[in-house]
């Protein structure tokens, strides 16, 4: 799972990598950036890329959302 910027540069990745049981996992990001300091305000990107142990992966590859941070 990673965060990237309006202009696509990367911001945070928050797992790497992780393993996680059925149901609806959630995971929290406090608005800071790789280096500890806050991210600007703005529109991210998070992109997700899920795939079991078979190999099988979550369409579409991966699942991007926006964030807004205020």
């Amino acid at each position: 799972l990673q965060i990237d910027n309006s202009g696509g540069n990367l911001m945070k990745t928050l797992l790497t990598n992780k393993l996680k049981s059925g149901g609806s996992p959630s995971v929290e990001w406090n608005g800071k950036d790789a280096t500890g300091g806050y991210v600007p305000a703005g529109t991210y990107t998070y992109k997700i890329w899920i795939e079991d142990k078979a190999g099988n992966r979550a369409s579409p590859y991966p699942v991007l959302g926006t964030v807004e941070v205020k």
